[in-house]
């Protein structure tokens, strides 16, 4: 069973060791928004997608596809060195974004 970390916590941790739901816990706490239009899933099924064709796996397309998306900015990354990965949950995010906003379409 996890522990609650409070607010006060979250804010003294490097911003570089948050996860997205910690971060935008604070960002709602801070900003004192009592409504959303979707709730904030706050959720420990966090995955590392490794380099394209991990991506191209996770989301079903091909490796350009996947590049596309991924030079486009349309799906967040990180690069290591040479290497790059993603994360499930801004991935199915960032998807469900762009899906709203018109699809994916290059």
């Amino acid at each position: 069973m996890e522990r609650k970390i409070s607010i006060e916590e979250l804010s003294s941790k490097p911003a570089f060791s948050l996860t997205a739901g910690e971060m935008a816990e604070i960002i709602v706490s801070k900003l004192n928004i009592t409504h959303l239009k979707e709730p904030i899933k706050l959720t420990s099924e966090r995955k590392k997608i490794n380099g394209i064709q991990g991506l191209a796996n996770y989301i079903s397309c091909s490796p350009t596809t996947a590049q596309k998306l991924k030079s486009s900015g349309k799906i967040p990354f990180y690069n290591l060195g040479s290497k790059v990965f993603f994360y499930s949950d801004e991935v199915d995010a960032a998807m469900q974004n762009q899906l709203k906003m018109g699809g994916l379409q290059q």
